[in-house]
């Protein structure tokens, strides 16, 4: 369903930000990993017969082309919208609807992943401490 407006100044500064901030990261790759893709290369990635994904990075941006399917091409979001088909195809017209929807759920991914590379990190830290702490006192008794 198409609406029959523009999108807003702040549809159009949310998209501007999730695909600036989104499309910069590891986002994008780990997406796919996590969407059941199999990595065949370093920056393709296919699932079935019907998806073989080709990520590129221009200008500092991660950008997909579906080598099976041409049309199937844009940004992490334009990824994730042409995929919000309930018939589980890939639609590649334009809808501004699941355009911004799929804006919301790619920096709730975003976001989901930044926590849990944080948390990630914080536990490898503590068990660095742990071990330098240990080695210290390790040393200490050798003296």
């Amino acid at each position: 369903m198409a609406r029959d407006r523009a999108f807003s100044k702040a549809e159009i500064r949310m998209f501007s930000i999730v695909n600036g901030t989104v499309g910069r990261g590891d986002y994008f790759k780990a997406y796919l990993l996590q969407g059941s893709f199999e990595q065949v290369d370093h920056n393709l990635f296919k699932k079935g017969n019907k998806e073989l994904i080709q990520l590129n990075n221009n200008n500092g941006i991660w950008q997909y082309e579906n080598k099976m399917l041409p049309e199937d091409r844009g940004s992490f979001t334009q990824f994730v919208a042409n995929r919000m088909d309930l018939r589980k195809e890939i639609s590649t017209k334009f809808d501004p609807v699941l355009y911004t929807l799929a804006a919301i759920l790619v920096w709730k991914f975003h976001r989901d992943y930044q926590g849990e590379k944080k948390r990630i990190y914080s536990k490898v830290k503590k068990k660095l401490k742990r071990i330098n702490e240990k080695s210290e006192q390790n040393q200490g008794k050798k003296r």
